[in-house]
This record gives C-alpha cells, structure tokens and sequence, in this order.
C-alpha cells in the first residue's frame, strides 16, 4: 500500500538482503545517503533532534534514501539480522504522535506502529531535514487509504463473527 503511495518508492520482498544487487547498488551510490527506519537502541530519535541535528542527519548535496522493512515485529527484527547490509545502515526512529490505529491486529507494545504509520511519521519528522513542507508535501493520502483499509477490514472482521456458527456443548 505505501509503495503505491509514494512516489520513488521501491518494493523488493525477501528476507535476506545482503546479497540483493539492486539494495547494494542504492547503498554503493555515493550520492545517496542511506538510512534505516528501525528502532534500535542506537537509532537517533529524530523528534528529540535540534533543526541543526536534523540537518545534520541528512549530509549536504546527498539524496536520502530511507529503508523501510515490513512484515510483523519478529519478521522485521529477522530481515534486519539476516541482512547485515541494512543492519548496518544509520537507524533512526522518533516519537509517536498517537497509538496505533491499526486496530484490525494487536501491536505486541503501545510503542508501536504499523509500517504505514510509522512511513507517515517518518515522513513528518524528516520534512525538516530535506527541506519539505510538511503540510503541502507528505503522503496524507498514505493515512487517509490506511484508515479506509483499516475499517474495510474491521466490517469483514465483523461480518465473519456473525457468520460463524454457534457450537453448544
């Protein structure tokens, strides 16, 4: 869904990256400056950051690409593991706005987000470093198809319940 989103975006399943071209030819491009959106414990808090930290964070003169790993929280902490190329890329993270609205599955802490959610506020918290408005240029469309997503999927929840038959004993 975010890939259909954002523009530039790029989507490569998998689990192991090490060996992926395509990733290692992104990371091996000297005008980029890759990231990973990943809450380690040595991930730089962006919502806790001076502008000059921001600004910082994102090297002058190159372009910022942010890595994103979707799948649920063990998934996500297996593909980081596997693929040390990601691993070890600059991790950032921020401060939840909200708690998750993704009310169709239960996150595993309060602390956490879907990866629609946490692109979005990525988004937020990066518009400062690479100069974007972030009233006129973020993906609110990406929340907006989420929420729909959300409550499509929350009336087929509801509709399967009164569907099933009740078992007496």
């Amino acid at each position: 869904m975010a890939h259909l989103c954002l523009e530039n975006s790029r989507l490569w399943m998998g689990h192991r990256f090490n060996d992926d071209h395509r990733v290692n030819a992104l990371l091996g491009d000297a005008n980029r400056h890759c990231v990973l959106l990943y809450p380690s414990a040595r991930a730089a808090n962006l919502s806790i950051m001076s502008a000059d930290g921001l600004r910082s964070f994102v090297p002058s003169g190159k372009r910022l690409t942010v890595f994103v790993v979707d799948g649920t929280w063990s998934t996500a902490k297996k593909t980081v593991n596997q693929s040390p190329n990601l691993k070890g890329l600059p991790h950032f993270t921020f401060e939840m706005a909200a708690p998750s609205a993704f009310r169709v599955r239960l996150q595993p802490r309060l602390e956490c987000l879907s990866t629609i959610e946490a692109i979005y506020q990525a988004a937020l918290a990066l518009s400062p470093a690479v100069g974007l408005d972030p009233a006129a240029q973020l993906p609110n469309r990406l929340l907006s198809l989420f929420s729909k997503v959300v409550e499509r999927e929350l009336r087929f929840a509801g509709a399967r319940v009164a569907q099933r038959p009740e078992i007496f004993g």
